[in-house]
């Protein structure tokens, strides 16, 4: 839903429904967690799948199908951070609809807080580093 007044700030999502709420809270047992940008909309799911969903032709894509632990993903300028199940670091670039491994970046724990990278690094004896964004091509 989009209230398109001049006073709105934020737009809001939700969905109006006649099931119960149990119901509701059943069908959504089965995702992770969910990002929105312009125009896709990004679920995860339990089956460690990251689809894609266009906006406006409303086409699903399935992004990756190897996502370790869902939980630990970022959505950073548009681009969706994860491990995957080997423990690379991956990145979805938006705008290319591309998935890229980033070079020697091997880890099941991560965050990004302030346009840094913050990893458990499993190539040096868990030793946490951390990494600018900015330099991650």
């Amino acid at each position: 839903m989009y209230n398109s007044l001049s006073e709105n700030i934020e737009d809001f999502f939700g969905f109006i429904v006649k099931d119960s709420e149990e119901d509701i809270l059943k069908t959504m047992e089965d995702y992770i967690g969910f990002y929105l940008d312009d125009n896709d909309i990004y679920y995860l799911d339990y089956s460690d799948n990251l689809i894609q969903i266009d906006r406006n032709t409303k086409n699903e894509k399935v992004i990756a199908i190897d996502v370790y632990n869902g939980f630990n993903t970022y959505f950073y300028n548009n681009d969706i951070y994860y491990s995957d199940t080997q423990a690379r670091l991956c990145r979805f670039e938006s705008k290319n609809g591309m998935v890229q491994y980033i070079d020697n970046i091997y880890t099941n724990d991560f965050k990004i807080e302030n346009d840094k990278l913050i990893y458990k690094d499993l190539l040096d004896e868990d030793n946490v580093k951390s990494i600018d964004l900015i330099l991650i091509k």
